[in-house]
């Protein structure tokens, strides 16, 4: 039988807690502002490819880190606030991307579910191996016999 995508529960985009490897402020402030910029360019990168979106959170993520051990509130603010829309926008898209895909599975749309578990598994990839990568490489197994079958 199908798995349907909803049955699974979705992998938290969400990046992990970290810590600042610099401990001096000058140093901790200029690693910030390197992860902000990091961050800034793989969030833009981000509409092109969709791993670029988990690898922003945790550059924003390592920002926000060095900020506090710099002791810059505001600055350490600032960017906490871009990760969580950021996050938030992740977790948004991959809600969309397995509607997408649970409904070309419901419809036998074998192209339109390859695309979307293509982009799905390209969205969770920067947060490493799961049930969720797993189920995901399984379904494109399934899609491809089917859509050989027509």
């Amino acid at each position: 039988t199908e798995q349907r995508a909803e049955t699974l529960d979705p992998i938290a985009l969400k990046s992990s807690e970290t810590s600042c490897p610099e401990s001096g402020a000058d140093s901790a402030r200029t690693a910030a502002k390197q992860a902000e910029h990091a961050a800034a360019a793989r969030q833009q990168r981000y509409s092109f490819d969709a791993s670029e979106g988990f690898k922003a959170a945790r550059s924003f993520r390592l920002a926000e880190a060095c900020f506090g051990a710099a002791s810059d509130s505001a600055a350490q603010t600032r960017v906490g606030a871009q990760r969580e829309a950021l996050e938030r926008g992740l977790a948004n898209d991959q809600v969309a991307l397995r509607l997408r895909l649970d409904g070309a599975l419901a419809q036998r749309s074998w192209q339109e579910a390859r695309a979307a578990t293509r982009k799905l598994d390209e969205l969770v990839a920067p947060a490493g191996a799961s049930e969720y990568r797993a189920w995901l490489r399984s379904t494109l197994r399934l899609i491809d016999a089917r859509s050989s079958e027509n």
